[in-house]
């Protein structure tokens, strides 16, 4: 017998309803802010426009600083708010790989700001915690609880087909 042929050991009613809709898996707090970091995302790349037309302004994310978008500091904040952009678009829009890049997206986040930390008090010694931890270690918790969960929701509906 192929597989085509094979019958379903799940009737389609008992499959849609074990499937698990993707919006319930995220939180509020990080619907919210996913919103929030795509309007910055869309807007991040315009402001490299910007920097080149002579407006200057500062940016700053996870404790890096910069007074314009025209540097290496300011394109790395630039690229990591379309990164935080891009995992916003994945998670308000459900996509398949929205959970992997949010967990990428909070290990970058994480290490950034523990180096920003860490760098100022063995160089100069001074201590500057980051309040951005507080919200990136929950969110990396939540994403990867909910990793498994989002994936399934995904081979749930591919056998409802």
């Amino acid at each position: 017998m192929t597989e085509d042929n094979a019958p379903d050991l799940l009737p389609t009613d008992i499959l849609q309803e074990a499937s698990i809709d993707r919006k319930t898996l995220v939180p509020v707090w990080i619907r919210i802010f996913s919103w929030i970091f795509l309007v910055l995302g869309v807007v991040a790349p315009f402001s490299l426009v910007f920097a080149a037309l002579d407006y200057n302004f500062a940016l700053a994310l996870y404790g890096l600083e910069s007074n314009g978008p025209l540097n290496l500091t300011g394109i790395s904040i630039v690229l990591l708010f379309a990164l935080k952009g891009v995992v916003a678009f994945g998670l308000i829009n459900h996509k398949d790989w929205a959970i992997q890049l949010a967990i990428v997206d909070a290990i970058v986040g994480i290490a950034l700001c523990i180096f920003i930390v860490l760098y100022p008090l063995f160089v100069v010694g001074n201590f500057n915690l980051r309040l951005e931890l507080f919200l990136l270690v929950p969110y990396l918790i939540k994403m990867t609880k909910v990793k498994e969960q989002w994936e399934m929701s995904t081979k749930m509906k591919f056998t409802e087909i």
